[in-house]
C-alpha cells in the first residue's frame, strides 16, 4: 500500500491486474541525462513488461522523438535536472506548443528535489506527477498508474 498527497488529500494506492495491464500496454518516453539512472528506469519498467520504453539523454532529444512519434507515446518520465534544457522548461515547451503530437500528454517528473516550492513549480509548469529520487520499481509504477487514472479521471 502507497500513499499520496495530493492537494490536501491522501489517497491509498493498491497495486491491481489492471495495473499490471495497463502497463503492459504503454508505450513510455524516459528523458534522463544519466546513464545509470536511465538503465534503472528501464530495468524498472522491462519488469513490469512495458511494451516500449524510448530513451533520451536529454530534453532536446526528448523534444525530437516527441514530435515524431508523439502520438505513439503514452507517458513520459522526466529528469528535472538536465544541461542544455531542463525538465521544467520541458514541461513548459510541450504544454505550449501546440503543433506537438500530443502536448497534453501525462508527463511524470523524476527529481530528488522535493521541497514544496519545486513541486509546485513542476505542477505549475504542466507536470503531472511527481515521484522522488530514490524510488523503487513499485513506487514507479504506481506514480505512472495513479498519474494516468488521475489525468484520465479515473483516480
Amino acid at each position: 500500500r502507497r500513499y499520496f498527497l495530493t492537494g490536501r488529500l491522501i489517497l491509498l494506492s493498491m497495486s491491481t491486474p489492471q495495473d499490471a495491464k495497463l502497463m503492459e500496454s504503454l508505450s513510455l518516453l524516459v528523458i534522463e541525462d544519466s546513464s545509470f539512472v536511465r538503465k534503472v528506469i528501464k530495468t524498472a519498467l522491462a519488469s513490469f513488461h512495458v511494451r516500449q520504453i524510448i530513451e533520451a539523454e536529454d530534453a532536446v532529444a526528448g523534444l525530437e522523438i516527441l514530435w515524431n512519434m508523439g502520438d505513439n507515446i503514452d507517458v513520459i518520465l522526466l529528469d528535472r535536472e538536465m544541461p542544455v534544457l531542463d525538465g521544467i522548461e520541458f514541461a513548459k515547451l510541450v504544454r505550449r506548443d501546440k503543433g506537438l503530437p500530443n502536448m497534453n500528454i501525462p508527463i511524470v517528473m523524476i527529481s530528488g528535489h522535493v521541497d514544496r516550492a519545486k513541486v509546485l513549480e513542476a505542477q505549475n509548469a504542466g507536470i503531472d506527477g511527481f515521484l522522488a529520487k530514490p524510488f523503487s520499481p513499485n513506487d514507479l509504477k504506481e506514480r505512472i498508474v495513479f498519474t494516468l487514472n488521475n489525468k484520465t479521471g479515473q483516480g
